[in-house]
Order: C-alpha cells, then structure tokens, then sequence
C-alpha cells in the first residue's frame, strides 16, 4: 500500500480533546508517519466481494512511504484482496489516530518474509 502526502484538515473540524469550539493545529504529514512507523499492531479493512466490510487486527510495518503485512490468499482478507485491491489501515491507537486508504499489491520473496519476521520477533519480545 503506498501513499501521496495529504492535506490534513484542521483537528477542530472534528472535535477537540480541549473542549467544544478549541482549535488545534492540523497533523503533520511527518507526526502522522511517525505514528505509522511506531505502531506494532495495525487494523486492516478490506470489503468482501458482496460489498460487506472486512476488518482484521494485524502485526504490520509502516517503510517509507508504505505499509507491509502478510495474508495468505486462504484469509478472508487475502480473498478480498484478490477481487479488491484497495483498503484502508490504521494503527491501533485511538488516541494518535492516522487512517490511510490505498491500493495493495502482491508481494511474494526475501524481503516481505524478513520483515514479518522481524515484526513478529519484536512483538512477541515487547
């Protein structure tokens, strides 16, 4: 999944943790990405091919300018994928909250198994 640098809107547009009518300064493409490279767990959507959503809490890592998961083709998830390539993922946090929608592709080698690996290697140590 990869991403062009949005315009992010002013977080008073949705509501303040300051109080009704506060305003606050919008988020930076660069927090948001720091948000993204610190998580550990990600939510995944997919829409199934009958148009129902499909959410999946996942271990992913934010590279750049793009984020990286493993499914098998056998998941619900993979199956989606397969018939609609785009999805929207977030980290786990409620708090720091960045939500990017994008176009998945297939990748299969080295490199994708390394950094599953070495997510789940942090993850099951943290």
């Amino acid at each position: 999944m990869t991403s062009s640098k949005p315009v992010f809107p002013k977080r008073a547009e949705y509501g303040s943790a300051r109080g009704a009518g506060s305003t606050c300064d919008p988020v930076t493409w660069e927090a948001a990405v720091g948000w993204l490279a610190s998580a550990r767990y990600y939510w995944v959507a997919t829409s199934r091919p009958d148009g129902r959503p499909h959410t999946r809490a996942i271990w992913g890592v934010w590279r750049e300018t793009s984020f990286h998961f493993a499914t098998s083709s056998e998941t619900v998830t993979g199956r989606n994928l397969v018939h609609n390539d785009w999805a929207v993922v977030h980290p786990e946090s409620a708090v720091d909250v960045v939500i990017v929608e994008g176009r998945c592709s297939l990748r299969t080698g080295r490199l994708s198994a390394q950094w599953s690996r070495s997510t789940r290697r942090s993850t099951a140590g943290g």
